[in-house]
């Protein structure tokens, strides 16, 4: 009881971080799928694949947020889906002539949703890897010729831009979390000390109830008893007595 009191107010901020999360993954998919289209000329099947697999898990994650109560499983799998959109992109690559140079593949639309999905919904050490870890291999990526043979000035900034964004959005977010944890902290510490006063309280009404019962009636009683030289004066105190 006293738990479930004290975590209302993490749990209701859990509950929207996921909501306002799984309207931003629905909002970045048309970018997505726009820029997916336009480079469908140089790639092959595994395109579409990775593709499907991004939409399926953000439709998921909104039903799950919205309707069904919050799963994280899916933002870990939406995530997951962008880490293998990083790593598949060369085999996603039909014909390397045709990629624009300096052009950006697709999946760069679905980074920094991504590092939000494992930063917002998983633990520190689970959203930190995925920040670091994306931020570098996408650099990797967008130098390669599949990636676009950018420079590494630009593929470096790129980069930056993601750890900046994701972090930045992560570490408000956590910010917000630990001042809820310490708001239900306080909550059930003043939830506990309301109960063991109460407790304290009813010990204390209960004692001089006692006291009252043993000053008015018992005492009265032994007093009249001790007194009691007649017949009537002593059935009286036993009366009283019984």
């Amino acid at each position: 009881m006293t738990e479930s009191l004290a975590s209302s107010v993490a749990g209701r901020l859990e509950g929207q971080i996921h909501k306002v999360l799984s309207v931003v993954l629905l909002l970045s998919l048309p970018e997505v799928f726009a820029n997916s289209a336009a480079q469908r000329v140089f790639l092959n099947d595994l395109s579409a694949i990775v593709l499907f697999l991004l939409i399926g898990t953000t439709v998921a994650a909104t039903i799950s947020s919205w309707i069904t109560g919050s799963r994280v499983l899916w933002f870990y799998l939406h995530g997951a889906a962008t880490v293998l959109s990083l790593l598949a992109w060369p085999l996603m690559v039909e014909d390397q002539a045709l990629i624009p140079e300096y052009s950006k593949p697709w999946i760069w639309w679905t980074l920094g949703i991504g590092i939000l999905s494992f930063g917002l919904i998983g633990n520190r050490f689970v959203g930190a890897a995925a920040l670091v870890g994306i931020s570098v291999a996408w650099f990797f990526v967008h130098t390669s010729a599949v990636g676009g043979s950018a420079t590494w000035t630009l593929a470096l900034q790129d980069s930056l831009y993601l750890f900046l964004f994701g972090g930045s959005i992560i570490g408000l977010i956590t910010l917000v979390r630990d001042g809820a944890k310490r708001a239900d902290i306080a909550n059930t510490q003043f939830i506990q000390s309301a109960i063991e006063q109460a407790r304290i309280d009813a010990v204390e009404r209960e004692r001089q109830r006692l006291d009252a019962l043993i000053h008015d009636k018992v005492l009265n009683t032994l007093v009249l008893a001790s007194r009691s030289t007649s017949e009537d004066e002593q059935a009286r105190a036993a009366a009283l007595a019984a």
